[in-house]
C-alpha cells in the first residue's frame, strides 16, 4: 500500500487486527488478506470527521467479523443476522437472563459467533448490511456509507454532552480521579450501566 496514512493506521491497529483474526478460527492470510483490501477501500472512503478513529475502529471489528465468517462458508443471509438480536435483546444479554428449562433451545448463529467473540462483539460491532454488499459483491455503495459516517460521528458528538459520556471520559483518566469522588463516581457508572446507557 502506498498510502502512507493507511500504513500508520495498520501499524498501529496490528496487534488488535491480529487478535481478531486469531478468534476467527481458520488463519487463512488469504482471508488476513482480502480483510486489509477491504479496510483499505474502507479507509480511503472514510470521510474527515471529528470521530474518524472511532469509526474506523468500528469498521474494523465488524469487517473482521463479516470476512472472516464469509470466508467461512457463511452465506449472506445469515451475515445478516449478525448483532441484530443483540441489538434488541441487549439488556437481557448483559444482565446474564438464565433461561428456564422451557425457554432453552439451540444456540443461534448469533450465539456461536458472539461466544467466539465475547465482548468485542457485544460492545464493538455493529450491523451494517452494507459492508456485507461490500464483502459479497466487491461493490462499495459510497453514499449509504458515507451517510452511516457521518450519522455515527453526529451521534457521537451529541454524546459528548450528556453526563455519563463526561464520567466515562473521566474515569479513563483513572490516575487524576480524586480520591474523594472515586466511589461516587464507579456507584454512577454501575447505575448508569444497569440504566441501559453503558454496555458492560
Amino acid at each position: 500500500f502506498e498510502k502512507e496514512d493507511f500504513k500508520q493506521f495498520l501499524q498501529q491497529q496490528k496487534t488488535f487486527i491480529l487478535h481478531l483474526f486469531s478468534l476467527g478460527g481458520k488463519k487463512n492470510l488469504r482471508t488476513l488478506k482480502f480483510y486489509i483490501d477491504s479496510m483499505f477501500k474502507l479507509f480511503c472512503n472514510t470521510p474527515e470527521v471529528k470521530y474518524k478513529e472511532s469509526i474506523l475502529r468500528t469498521l474494523s471489528v465488524s469487517t473482521m467479523i463479516y470476512v472472516s465468517e464469509y470466508k467461512n462458508g457463511r452465506r449472506k443471509e445469515m451475515l445478516n443476522e449478525l448483532k441484530a438480536k443483540y441489538e434488541l435483546d441487549l439488556g437481557k444479554t448483559i444482565w446474564g437472563h438464565q433461561n428456564s428449562d422451557e425457554e432453552k433451545t439451540e444456540p443461534s448463529y448469533s450465539d456461536e459467533v458472539a461466544e467466539i467473540y465475547g465482548s468485542i462483539f457485544y460492545n464493538e460491532m455493529v450491523c451494517l448490511p452494507f459492508i456485507i454488499d461490500y464483502i459479497v459483491t466487491g461493490y462499495l455503495d459510497v453514499n449509504l456509507f458515507n451517510n452511516w459516517v457521518n450519522e455515527r460521528n453526529k451521534e457521537l458528538i451529541r454524546a459528548e454532552d450528556k453526563h455519563e459520556y463526561k464520567l466515562y471520559r473521566k474515569l479513563s483518566s483513572f490516575a487524576s480521579i480524586d480520591d474523594n469522588t472515586l466511589v461516587g463516581d464507579l456507584n454512577q457508572i454501575i447505575q448508569y450501566a444497569k440504566d441501559g446507557k453503558f454496555g458492560v
